[in-house]
């Protein structure tokens, strides 16, 4: 059981977002979200493939060596489920 937290820094680099450098991914949630969650799931909330988005696509980097987006994602989700009840 969770009892407390506390967040000391948190970075958001908003430049990410429109721009990402040679080798980068934009931020891993977006492709965690779209690996994680099935078809239907995806077009309940009109999401399609990460080689349909130029934001996720742009440095041609969309995967990370020995990274699962799907279980990140899933372990992700698990850990809302707890925190939020």
């Amino acid at each position: 059981k969770i009892v407390s937290g506390k967040i000391t820094d948190y970075l958001l680099e908003k430049s990410r977002v429109s721009h990402q450098e040679k080798g980068e991914r934009n931020y891993h949630i977006f492709y965690q979200v779209i690996r994680g969650l099935s078809k239907k799931e995806k077009d309940q909330i009109f999401l399609t493939e990460i080689e349909d988005y130029n934001y996720l696509t742009q440095s041609n980097k969309t995967t990370i060596a020995n990274v699962d987006d799907a279980e990140v994602f899933k372990a992700t989700s698990e850990a809302m489920d707890t925190i939020l009840g």
